[in-house]
């Protein structure tokens, strides 16, 4: 059941060409991506290469970013607190394949950390109902992130909705041991509560993030569980719930908390989120992007997280331990007060406010935007990452601007480019938040693909 992947060269070895890749994460780390990822794809043909990441992430890490908009379209999607999932999508015109669990977009995540990762290969001339199955509910789940608004910008929103009709279908039910969840319109524990539907007989939880309330151990109290078992690594917990806990033991429930740590590699980060549910009759394993916090497992993104996660049972009620208790790991038990907290990696990041240019992308020779406001004297920064700026004074009060550019500033373009606005209220500057300008370099480049096969039709 357990085995390590090498996502990097899985996606070099599993197939010659892709034609569209959207991946989700909340942590991006360009110069990794560009450096590393980025060509594969590229050497693999791919036509849409779209990363999704939280707001803040992609303001954050902007001016490290140098290819944006020309070798791949990247934006940030909205929830209340953050955008959360991690994956990989991509489709080919032989097959499908989705990498699910906790990976952000960084070299950390991707060589160093301790995470969990699931993944599926669907082929068109294979049909598997249960792959269909898991693939059509992240149909569903991209579907209802567009229906949501959650990500704003037209250009994106259509390659998405390009991607999503390349994805199976699948309206028969099938009582699947495996489930795709998201929180996108109900929380993942008020799912989960009705998948298991029968009395939780204990809970195991591993994961570096907590909330100090213990909003997932309350919920599962409530539920009726009594027995709780919790691991995590020494001084890279976040929010433990101490005090919590030390009610909850006064209240007669039981609570192992264990300190966890790689033998090989005791300073290794554990990244992965685990949380296994045990009945009468089965035994349930829900990992992906969700920690055991109530932005994470008990909101919508309306009041929390974005989330999404994969959720498998087993009537083996042992089958899932070997996740946390196997020859890799050294345990040891440890006392609530022992535990040590770290801010290493801060999810709550600070929300910044300004107006807000919601899309940004290249339409011939035509620049569109979107924007919140309807001021109407504001100026068009176009701008390198080398602090190189172009400006365009615009008279216009409407949101959807549609920006005739002459050769200059064409030209200007040619390279990734960057967009915000600025405008003055009362002797002060005020900026939007910037975007980076999606062209048609992608859309336009002829893929090797393509071309191999007119030649091979004489055409």
């Amino acid at each position: 059941m357990i085995s390590e992947i090498d996502i990097l060269e899985d996606l070099k070895e599993t197939s010659d060409e892709y034609q569209h890749v959207i991946i989700g994460t909340y942590s991006f780390d360009p110069d990794f991506f560009e450096e590393k990822i980025l060509p594969v794809f590229r050497t693999k043909d791919a036509e849409t290469i779209l990363v999704l990441t939280d707001k803040d992430e992609y303001q954050n890490r902007f001016l490290d970013m140098g290819r944006a908009g020309q070798e791949y379209y990247i934006d940030y999607c909205f929830a209340s607190q953050t955008f959360h999932p991690k994956f990989i999508l991509l489709t080919w015109s032989e097959g499908i394949k989705l990498f699910l669990g906790s990976v952000n977009l960084t070299k950390q995540a991707w060589f160093e950390s301790g995470e969990m990762i699931g993944s599926i290969t669907y082929f068109y001339s294979e049909p598997d109902k249960h792959t269909e199955k898991i693939l059509s509910d992240f149909r569903e789940f991209l579907s209802r992130a567009l229906e949501k608004n959650i990500l704003k910008s037209k250009k994106h929103r259509a390659k998405i909705s390009e991607v999503i009709e390349k994805l199976p279908q699948s309206k028969e039910k099938i009582d699947s041991e495996v489930k795709l969840l998201h929180n996108i319109d109900e929380s993942i524990l008020k799912q989960i509560n009705k998948i298991v539907n029968e009395p939780i007989k204990s809970v195991t939880l591993s994961a570096p993030f907590f909330n100090t309330d213990g909003s997932v151990l309350d919920f599962f109290v409530n539920a009726g569980c009594k027995n709780f078992d919790i691991f995590i690594q020494p001084n890279r917990v976040t929010e433990f719930p101490k005090e919590k806990i030390k009610k909850l033991l006064s209240q007669d429930i039981s609570i192992n908390t264990n300190q966890i740590k790689f033998k090989e590699n005791e300073s290794r980060f554990i990244h992965a989120k685990i949380l296994i549910i045990k009945t009468n009759s089965n035994s349930y394993c829900l990992y992906g992007s969700a920690n055991p916090t109530f932005s994470g497992m008990l909101s919508t993104p309306e009041k929390g997280n974005l989330e999404i996660c994969i959720l498998s049972k087993n009537s083996d009620k042992k089958y899932y331990d070997p996740l946390i208790e196997n020859d890799s790991i050294l345990i040891n038990k440890i006392k609530i007060d022992d535990v040590q907290e770290t801010t290493s990696e801060n999810i709550k990041s600070k929300k910044t406010i300004q107006e807000n240019l919601l899309d940004s992308y290249l339409e011939g020779k035509s620049l569109i935007l979107h924007r919140d406001s309807t001021i109407e004297s504001f100026d068009v920064i176009l701008a390198h990452s080398n602090k190189e700026f172009l400006k365009i004074p615009i008279q216009l009060t409407k949101q959807e601007l549609s920006i005739n550019l002459n050769e200059e500033q064409f030209a200007f373009c040619s390279r990734p480019t960057y967009v915000f606005l600025e405008y003055s209220d009362n002797e002060k500057v005020i900026q939007s938040n910037k975007r980076w300008i999606s062209t048609q370099t992608l859309e336009l480049t002829p893929r090797r693909m393509d071309i191999e096969r007119i030649q091979k039709s004489d055409g």
